[in-house]
């Protein structure tokens, strides 16, 4: 699902207490997996470390019923469809906010999470980066629940979701 509304509707407290970071003033949210891959309206990412690196952070560990980590050249690999081959290996404080903002959103898409909760992902990205950091969510999405908010209804289409307006 993805949520549009103007600033100061909502929209990050909701995708907050969905994710469990918030209580909610009333109402309540039921029926959320443990694991859940998020990307935070700033990208809280680890400055001194790598993309490779910050992705293969928030990918599970092997163990217990979660998939194992994945290996840093298959996270080179996804990377390389959203980001320039030259930044992979740079410490993300020198990359520019929309490499880091792909960072983040690969993190989040390659950590195994049963559920995606994105605010507002696309932000800082121009047109072209936009749409193909949605195709390379739609292409790995492999049913798992994707709960999103946006300013953009040009989103919606890109990633062919149910928009939600409040």
């Amino acid at each position: 699902y993805l949520m549009t509304a103007p600033s100061g509707a909502g929209k990050t407290t909701l995708l907050r207490v969905a994710a469990g970071l918030e209580e909610a003033d009333r109402g309540t949210v039921t029926g959320m997996p443990p694991h859940i891959g998020m990307v935070f309206q700033e990208d809280r990412l680890c400055e001194e470390y790598d993309a490779v690196c910050n992705i293969l952070l928030g990918m599970k560990t092997s163990g217990g019923k979660g998939r194992k980590k994945q290996p840093a050249d298959y996270v080179r690999a996804q990377a390389s469809a959203i980001l320039p081959e030259d930044c992979l290996t740079k410490p993300v404080k020198q990359l520019s906010g929309g490499m880091r903002r792909r960072v983040a959103l690969l993190r989040a898409v390659l950590s195994g999470a049963d559920v995606l909760i994105l605010d507002e992902p696309f932000t800082g990205l121009d047109e072209e980066n936009r749409v193909r950091s949605a195709q390379y969510l739609m292409e790995n999405l492999q049913g798992r629940t994707l709960l999103m908010s946006t300013h953009r209804e040009e989103d919606a289409q890109l990633l062919q979701a149910t928009s939600v307006t409040f």
